[in-house]
């Protein structure tokens, strides 16, 4: 088995080069990827997705954590 890792910048093409690899080996691997989501320009959260099965969801979103911490305050009474 041959694992390779890819690292680099944000927006440097990790995820990129990793697709294109992959269509010219036409081999079959595992992991995951991870995307930004963006709003009006922003970074807000993280999309996560499986390469094998192309399953995907939200890894952490600005949105999720303020509910969650809107929840934590009503349960704590502050």
């Amino acid at each position: 088995m041959i694992r390779i890792a890819i690292t680099g910048a944000p927006g440097s093409g990790k995820s990129t080069v990793c697709r294109n690899v992959l269509k010219k080996l036409a081999c079959t691997c595992g992991g995951i990827t991870s995307a930004d989501i963006r709003e009006k320009g922003e970074r807000v959260g993280f999309e996560i997705r499986d390469i094998a099965t192309g399953n995907q969801g939200v890894l952490a979103h600005k949105k999720v954590q303020a509910r969650v911490w809107a929840v934590t305050m009503l349960i704590l009474g502050t």
